[in-house]
């Protein structure tokens, strides 16, 4: 999980991949950003919140999901 706007966090979580004995990328759709996806955590409560003048991100949060495989 990570912060809004903390999206530096992509290179951590690709480099902890790279030096896995265990998993490697297993890619998908190179239209669809290789099927690596951004999930907003609590979209349904950010979302249902009245509308502000100004975006607050305060409390956005996203989980960042890479497809694996195991190793061959």
């Amino acid at each position: 999980m990570i912060p809004y706007g903390e999206f530096c966090e992509w290179e951590l979580l690709w480099k902890w991949l790279e030096r896995s004995a265990l998993y490697e990328f297993n890619p998908g759709n190179p239209e669809c950003m290789d099927g690596l996806m951004e999930e907003h955590v609590n979209a349904f409560t950010h979302y249902s919140k009245p509308r502000k003048a100004k975006f607050d991100p305060t409390g956005i949060q996203f989980d960042l999901l890479i497809p694996i495989k195991e190793r061959s």
